[in-house]
């Protein structure tokens, strides 16, 4: 990733590097190199807004619809396997 600026160091041992703040390019490639799942980000958003635009919610709601949805269909969720009955 190119650009972006530190935003937290600490000199304390044992603190990891600090991340960057991409800008420009960078944050483009970060997007679309982000993983959601089997998806990358702007896939999974797509899919997100292309549902949102079959229920067409107006205002406030469209936001609250597409949180609901997005928490709905997280694919970093974990998965829960419930065990066979005997």
């Amino acid at each position: 990733m190119k650009g972006g600026t530190p935003f937290l160091e600490s000199g304390m041992t044992g603190i990891n590097k600090p991340k960057l703040v991409p800008k420009g390019d960078g944050v483009r490639q970060f997007i679309a190199a982000t993983p959601a799942g089997q998806e990358t980000l702007p896939e999974l958003l797509t899919t997100a807004l292309s549902e949102l635009c079959k229920e067409k919610p107006a205002g406030l709601d469209a936001v609250k619809r597409l949180g609901e949805w997005l928490l709905a269909n997280n694919p970093n969720q974990p998965q829960v396997q419930e065990p066979d009955e005997p």
